[in-house]
């Protein structure tokens, strides 16, 4: 299922309940680039490690980490989550896959911009990925840094939104309640 700004709100409280109960789940992700932007041509390039470890069968977590940390300057275009269930009837597991459509969102004005490699857009073209949709309904996201400066810059904005978290909990927690206010911001 694509899950783009549309259908996020709905696809994430299904994902709430589905987790918890399924026997284990795959995470995938979607890159506008792969190798190091220092990385020559010839040289051990991520795609060629990544190969040779599937070949081999087996890749250690902290050499995994090296190799998706050399992609850190591409964007992550989609993150792909499949959970899946075991079918005792049909003794075969069942998968359940989410593709997570991600774009940067517009940051103070900051005008964004991003890497890519010919040979990975090729790649995700080819596999029908659909670009439009990527720009006009991807799932907007800050930075780290980004979310750090807004954390600083306003502290009192968590303070508003922790007390409005707690008031819809509350709300939600108390049936005999047919609605509430929020206060204005």
């Amino acid at each position: 299922m694509d899950v783009t700004t549309e259908n996020f709100a709905s696809v994430l409280e299904q994902l709430r309940h589905q987790i918890p109960t399924c026997e284990f789940i795959g995470i995938d992700c979607e890159f506008t680039g792969l190798e190091d932007a220092c990385s020559t041509p010839g040289s051990a390039s991520v795609d060629n490690s990544i190969a040779v470890d599937f070949e081999e069968g087996h890749d250690e977590a902290q050499h995994r980490y090296e190799k998706l940390r050399s992609a850190a300057g591409f964007l992550v275009v989609q993150v792909g989550i499949c959970l899946f269930d075991y079918n005792a009837n049909t003794k075969a597991f069942v998968a359940r896959p989410y593709n997570f459509y991600t774009f940067p969102a517009n940051f103070r004005g900051e005008d964004r911009r991003f890497l890519c490699q010919t040979r990975c857009m090729h790649f995700l073209a080819q596999q029908g990925f659909n670009f439009n949709k990527l720009l006009s309904s991807g799932i907007p996201f800050l930075g780290h840094h980004q979310e750090l400066s807004i954390r600083q810059s306003a502290p009192e904005l968590g303070d508003f939104l922790k007390d409005i978290r707690s008031r819809v909990a509350r709300f939600l927690a108390n049936s005999s309640q047919a609605s509430f206010v929020l206060p204005p911001t």
